[in-house]
């Protein structure tokens, strides 16, 4: 990824995690991805067992029960509550721009 890239990146993160950590979690309980499936390396905003939405990047696709799910890894680290489904997440400029519509 050029430093271009990596920087709006990294701003993009800071500002959706900043959005989804200072608005109400009753607003994003509904919320749910308009995607069916992610591809490796995709930045996504996750819904995580909480109901709170933090930035992960899709590690892997799996088959589970016969359901699609994705494999990630949050950006803070956490190893927990990795399995999700396409509608538990959201890529990052979509969550972005719909929670900007949201203020």
């Amino acid at each position: 990824m050029s430093t271009p890239q990596a920087h709006r990146l990294g701003k993009l993160k800071t500002a959706a995690n900043a959005m989804a950590q200072a608005m109400p979690s009753e607003l994003f309980c509904n919320w749910s991805g308009s995607r069916n499936s992610f591809e490796v390396g995709d930045h996504v905003m996750a819904r995580y067992s909480d109901g709170q939405w933090f930035a992960a990047i899709v590690e892997e696709q799996l088959q589970q029960h016969g359901e699609v799910k994705f494999y990630i890894k949050w950006d803070d680290g956490d190893h927990r509550s990795r399995v999700k489904k396409a509608k538990e997440m959201m890529l990052l400029d979509e969550f972005a721009r719909k929670a900007g519509r949201a203020i």
